[in-house]
């Protein structure tokens, strides 16, 4: 779950309301026999001890976030996204489960829908269920083809972010794919074009170092590959319906 700032009037009403939401999903999570390996505001890392179990619970909290974003005009400031992907078994050792966790959270941050899972996690579940799968408008089953595309992209998104200099015409290389062929595949995959889909994974790095508290705008701007702290201003107020400095007031 990613947020901005509510309005301060509402400040106190959506911390109460969040706080219940949070508790409500870790009960969720609780009744899939989900096993919560890391929670913050932010996010909630969880194994389950079976795919349908973790779609199942996946289902339930996105119903759960729609009655809570009706809820209250505040609550529209958080974006729900879910990822479920399939790897060894996920314990507190990092390095055991790296890689399934960093591709979980890549297909989170890369997908236009609420919902997204691996190809592997579709296969499972359908094994589980005598071939049947779920169905949503707000649900993306990938292919192992769009699971690679998504990790060459990533992979030099990760690399290259922060250097102003970057244009989105150079993801052709890496992604191995044609202008035409980039910009179809994006739009398809986020909903965005290149030029959106690398500004906005820079805005969401800036809200991270803003939650961080030891950067100014001037700074953060430029840390996150801006070329002017008004353009990157611009941008944020576009993106998250405050400017910098409100966003700042409100933390």
């Amino acid at each position: 779950v990613d947020r901005s700032a509510p309005e301060t009037r509402e400040s106190a009403e959506f911390r109460n309301a969040f706080s219940q939401l949070q508790n409500d999903i870790r009960q969720i999570i609780a009744d899939h026999d989900g096993a919560e390996v890391r929670i913050s505001d932010d996010e909630h890392l969880v194994s389950f001890k079976s795919v349908t179990k973790a779609v199942h619970s996946a289902l339930a909290v996105e119903t759960l976030y729609k009655k809570f974003g009706k809820s209250s005009p505040a609550n529209r400031h958080l974006i729900l996204k879910i990822a479920l992907n399939a790897g060894v078994p996920v314990t507190k050792n990092e390095s055991i489960f790296e890689d399934t966790i960093r591709m979980a959270e890549r297909m989170s941050a890369i997908s236009k829908d609420v919902i997204v899972v691996s190809a592997e996690v579709s296969e499972l579940y359908r094994s589980e269920n005598v071939n049947t799968f779920f169905t949503g408008s707000n649900i993306c089953a990938l292919t192992p083809a769009d699971e690679q595309f998504i990790t060459r992209l990533m992979d030099y998104t990760d690399s290259v972010w922060n250097d102003t200099n970057f244009k989105a015409i150079d993801f052709i290389r890496p992604t191995g794919y044609s202008k035409s062929q980039l910009n179809r595949k994006l739009v398809a995959l986020t909903g965005k074009s290149p030029n959106a889909f690398i500004r906005e994974f820079r805005l969401n790095k800036a809200l991270k170092l803003f939650r961080k508290g030891d950067h100014n705008i001037s700074e953060i701007a430029f840390e996150t590959g801006f070329s002017s702290p008004s353009y990157f201003t611009t941008c944020f107020q576009k993106q998250f319906g405050h400017q910098p400095s409100e966003y700042l007031a409100l933390r």
